[in-house]
């Protein structure tokens, strides 16, 4: 407004209250706005198998990829490069699993009891840290494992394809596809076994 000749314009300098209420809102709002954009990502557990029956991975398997988001934990010498020979259902409903990986340069045989948890196809076990073990897809000749290691360096993800021959149909290779992409694991972290010196046998 003028008046006099003089122009009357509303100060833009804040006093230290209002600032420090502006700096209140501010904070208050970039919270509430990354609150939503945490709300609308992907929480949910890793999926488990619809209707998963234990009695349908039971028996030889034979491991065609792992893929992992520490791509050296399944390369030459890393700890989760095993190949998987079987899976037994015990009469408790834990799994015992079996697979072979190479120490010391030479094959050796172990295994590993997934114990069930409350999830029908959630299993954990311990393994350099504690284990999740989920089955994600199976299907006439292909399984699809998620495992999930916790300790003291951090989280570290490895996802496994197994067929019951050395070759798995469409249908597996795109489920193991798109669960390895939902995990953050890119094809550059994944390594194809099928052509792979295979350790299945003892001493070998």
């Amino acid at each position: 407004m003028q008046q006099n000749g003089a122009v009357h314009t509303t100060s833009s300098v804040l006093r230290p209250e209002q600032r420090s209420h502006a700096v209140e809102m501010k904070l208050l709002l970039l919270g509430v706005w990354l609150g939503l954009a945490w709300a609308q990502q992907d929480q949910s557990p890793v999926p488990v198998q619809p209707g998963f029956d234990p009695e349908q991975v039971e028996g030889p398997w034979h491991t065609i990829k792992l893929g992992a988001t520490n791509r050296s934990v399944i390369e030459e010498g890393g700890s989760y490069l095993c190949f998987m020979s079987d899976i037994k259902l015990l009469e408790d409903g834990n799994l015992n699993i079996t697979y072979f990986h190479k120490e010391d340069g030479v094959c050796v045989q172990e295994f590993y009891i997934g114990e069930k948890t409350s999830t029908p196809g959630r299993f954990t076990f311990e393994y350099e840290g504690k284990n999740f073990l989920t089955f994600v897809a199976t299907g006439r000749d292909f399984l699809i494992m998620d495992l999930e290691n916790h300790n003291e360096a951090g989280v570290l993800i490895v996802v496994e394809l197994h067929g019951r021959t050395f070759l798995v149909d469409k249908e597996g290779e795109e489920a193991y596809r798109k669960h390895t992409l939902r995990r953050g694991i890119g094809q550059d972290h994944i390594v194809d076994l099928s052509a792979h010196v295979r350790c299945t046998s003892l001493g070998s």
